[in-house]
């Protein structure tokens, strides 16, 4: 071992950084499935998976690690990257279940998205609300999904017209989580809002 603080110093800030890096990804996986930017919640998650697949091949520890300890005798959690001491020695476990939280957020999003897309649309009691004119409920059942899940696909005609300022053909439906309307076009948001 050679003693060399700037050296350690550089290892240290480039360690910093990337973990910056792989953390930022990790934490936009589910903000970016719930903006339903499914491409580039797969990037990020895929990103983040060959990360991963490094520190398996070098026994779950980052390779800079390994340059950092050729600089000094310390071994403290932390003596290779610039975070505090318990973030460094629970770094695999926070953001390792922050990782596979936001894959399970993703997949779910992704599901719904299809689901939605499809005419199938999870919606909460319609005790508050009131169909569209000539709207027709009937029940249904999301494909892959919980028996327990109450759903239901609202059959609205088609709309035809000017909806600010663009023609539009769409079928609606309701969100479970709110009363607003969805629909397949960004045209339709906001309907009944």
């Amino acid at each position: 071992m050679v003693r060399d603080d700037s050296r350690l110093r550089a290892v240290k800030l480039i360690h910093t950084v990337a973990w910056a890096f792989f953390a930022s990804c990790i934490v936009l996986i589910p903000f970016v499935a719930w903006q339903h930017r499914f491409a580039l919640a797969g990037i990020l998650i895929g990103t983040v998976a060959i990360e991963t697949l490094v520190l398996v091949a070098n026994a779950w520890r980052c390779p800079l690690t390994d340059v950092a300890a050729r600089y000094t005798d310390d071994r403290r959690p932390n003596f290779d990257i610039y975070l505090p001491r318990w973030l460094a020695r629970y770094n695999k476990e926070i953001f390792g279940s922050l990782y596979v939280v936001g894959i399970v957020w993703t997949l779910v999003a992704w599901l719904g998205s299809r689901a939605t897309e499809r005419g199938l649309v999870p919606v909460a009691p319609q005790a508050h609300r009131v169909p569209a004119e000539g709207a027709r409920l009937s029940p249904c059942r999301l494909p892959g999904i919980a028996e327990s899940l109450q759903c239901a696909a609202i059959h609205v005609p088609e709309v035809r017209g000017e909806v600010r300022g663009k023609a539009a053909t769409r079928t609606i439906g309701l969100q479970a989580s709110s009363a607003r309307c969805i629909a397949s076009s960004p045209m339709i948001r906001g309907w009944n809002s």
